[in-house]
C-alpha cells in the first residue's frame, strides 16, 4: 500500500519532495525510486526506453497513482507538467491565446487559485508572452504553428498556472536543433532567475549544456538512483 501522496513533510531542510521505497509502473514493469530533490534544484531524469521515466513524471504530478512506497511533498505545490505531446486533437481549431488561457482555467478548476478578474489575468499572460516571445503567435492556429512554436505554446499555457515546480517530459521530441537549444535555454532561465524546481526527462544529453547545475537521476538494475556525478 502507498502513503498519502500529499502528506506534508515534518522537516523538510529544502527538501521539495521525498520518495521512499517507491514503487511504479505497471504490475509487469515496476521501478523503485528513493530520492529527496531539493527546491531550486534541476534534475534531469535518464534512461533507456520503457523504463519508466514518464511514469515517474506523471506520478510526482498525480496522473499516476503510485504501487507503494512513500511520496510526500514538502507542501502542496503549483506544478506545471509538460508532456510529450498535446491531448487536443488537430481537428480542433484552436486559437493559441484560448489554448495559453486553458492554464489559467485550470489553475481555478483545481482549487490553487481564486477566480481573478481580467485584468490580473491580462497582466499574467502579458508577463508571459513577453517572457517567452509569443505576442506574434497568439492569434494563430495553435495547428498552423512550428513544433519550436508549439512548444512555446504549451510552455506559455503552463507558465499561466503560475507553478513553483516544472515537470517536462522529453521537451526535444519532435523539434529541430535551433528549436530544442532555445526550449532549453528557456527552462534554464526559468530555474536560474526565477528559482523554479524543474523535473525533466531527456534522453538527448548533449541539450544539457545549455543548463546550469543540473543534477542526474538515473535508471539501473530496475530502479532510478542518484547519479554519483552529482
Amino acid at each position: 500500500m502507498c502513503s498519502s501522496r500529499w502528506n506534508p513533510l515534518t522537516e523538510t531542510s529544502g527538501i521539495v519532495l521525498e520518495a521512499r521505497r517507491l514503487e511504479i509502473g505497471y504490475i509487469s514493469s515496476v521501478a523503485e525510486v528513493n530520492w529527496e530533490p531539493k527546491e531550486g534544484q534541476f534534475w534531469v531524469i535518464r534512461g533507456p526506453n520503457g523504463c519508466g521515466k514518464s511514469t515517474l513524471l506523471k506520478t510526482l504530478v498525480g496522473l499516476l497513482s503510485p504501487l507503494s512506497g512513500t511520496l510526500k511533498w514538502s507542501r502542496p505545490l503549483a506544478a506545471g507538467y509538460i508532456p510529450q505531446s498535446v491531448e487536443i486533437h488537430p481537428s480542433v481549431n484552436l486559437r493559441v491565446l484560448d489554448f495559453v488561457m486553458m492554464g489559467r482555467r485550470a489553475l481555478v478548476e483545481s482549487g490553487q487559485r481564486r477566480l481573478r478578474d481580467d485584468t490580473d489575468n491580462k497582466v499574467t499572460l502579458s508577463a508571459v508572452q513577453q517572457r517567452l516571445g509569443i505576442g506574434d503567435i497568439l492569434h494563430r492556429n495553435f495547428w498552423d504553428l512550428s513544433g519550436g512554436q508549439q512548444r512555446r505554446a504549451i510552455l506559455a499555457r503552463t507558465l499561466m498556472v503560475e507553478p513553483e515546480c516544472l515537470l517536462v517530459d522529453e521537451p526535444s521530441t519532435g523539434l529541430d536543433r535551433p528549436s530544442a537549444i532555445r526550449f532549453y535555454e528557456e527552462l534554464n532561465r526559468l530555474h536560474k532567475e526565477d528559482g523554479k524546481t524543474v523535473f525533466i526527462v531527456s534522453h538527448e544529453d548533449h541539450y544539457l549544456s545549455e543548463i546550469e547545475q543540473t543534477r542526474i537521476l538515473d535508471f539501473r538494475d530496475g530502479r532510478f538512483v542518484v547519479s554519483e556525478d552529482n
